[in-house]
C-alpha cells in the first residue's frame, strides 16, 4: 500500500509540473503570435483610410480572434465579436493606456464581456486611432482540470504496473525461503546474508539430535 501511495503522488506530481510547463510553454508561444498577428493587422490598417478600416476588418481579420477598432478617444468604432451592442469607452483600459505611452500594450485579464481569461493586444496607429487583438485562453485551473481524465488514466497504469511488479519481485524474493527444508537448511540456494543463521540452525538441529540420542542411551 505504501509503495502504491507513494507511486501515485509521485506520478500525479511529475504529470502536475509536466502539464504546467506545458500550459506556461504554449501559452508563452501563443502570445507571441498573437503579438505578431497584433502589429501584422496594425501595419495592414495603417494604408488605408478611417472609413475604410471597417471593412478590411471585416474581410482580412475575421477570426477566430477577436479584432477591435477604437478611436483616439477610446470610443469602439468596430468589434468582431460584439457587432449588433454599443461597447463602453475602453481608453483607460490598461492595454490601451500602454499603447498609448509605448505604441503597444499587451495584457492578460478577465474579460467582464466574454467571462473569459483573455490576452489583449492593442496598437496604437499613427493616426491616433488603436486596433486591439484578443484571444481567449483557458486559465491554468481550468487547464489542469481538462488534462484530469488522461491524467487519472496514466494512474490506473502506474497502479496496475506497480502491482504487478511488486507481486513479481515480492515472488522472486519469497522463493528461496518459500524454497527452505527446515530439516535441511543447507540444501537449498538461500540469500548469502542468510549463511550464518542457517549455519546457526544447522548446528542447533545436529546438537538437538545428539542430546536426544543420548538420552535414548541412557534411558536404554
Amino acid at each position: 500500500v505504501t509503495v502504491i501511495a507513494f507511486t501515485l503522488v509521485a506520478v500525479l506530481a511529475t504529470a502536475i509540473a509536466l502539464v504546467t510547463v506545458a500550459y506556461f510553454s504554449e501559452e508563452e508561444r501563443s502570445e507571441g503570435l498573437l503579438v505578431e498577428q497584433a502589429r501584422s493587422c496594425a501595419q495592414v490598417l495603417e494604408e488605408y483610410p478611417v472609413d475604410a478600416r471597417v471593412e478590411v476588418l471585416e474581410q482580412q481579420f475575421a477570426g477566430p480572434e477577436r479584432f477591435t477598432l477604437i478611436d483616439p478617444a477610446g470610443n469602439v468604432i468596430f468589434d468582431t465579436a460584439v457587432r449588433d451592442g454599443a461597447l463602453e469607452n475602453h481608453f483607460e483600459r490598461p492595454e490601451m493606456l500602454a499603447a498609448e505611452h509605448a505604441g503597444e500594450g499587451v495584457l492578460v485579464r478577465h474579460s467582464d464581456t466574454l467571462n473569459r481569461d483573455t490576452v489583449y493586444v492593442a496598437e496604437r496607429l499613427s493616426d491616433g486611432y488603436f486596433v486591439r487583438v484578443s484571444e481567449e485562453r483557458l486559465s491554468l485551473p481550468a487547464f489542469l482540470g481538462s488534462m484530469a481524465l488522461p491524467v487519472g488514466v496514466v494512474l490506473v497504469i502506474a497502479v496496475i504496473l506497480v502491482i504487478m511488479l511488486s507481486r513479481f519481485l515480492t515472488s522472486r524474493i519469497m522463493r528461496p525461503l518459500d524454497e527452505l527444508d527446515v530439516h535441511d537448511p543447507l540444501s537449498g540456494d538461500a540469500y548469502e546474508e542468510m549463511r550464518p543463521l542457517l549455519l546457526r540452525i544447522d548446528e542447533q538441529k545436529e546438537q538437538l539430535r545428539r542430546q536426544n540420542e543420548e538420552l535414548k542411551e541412557a534411558d536404554g
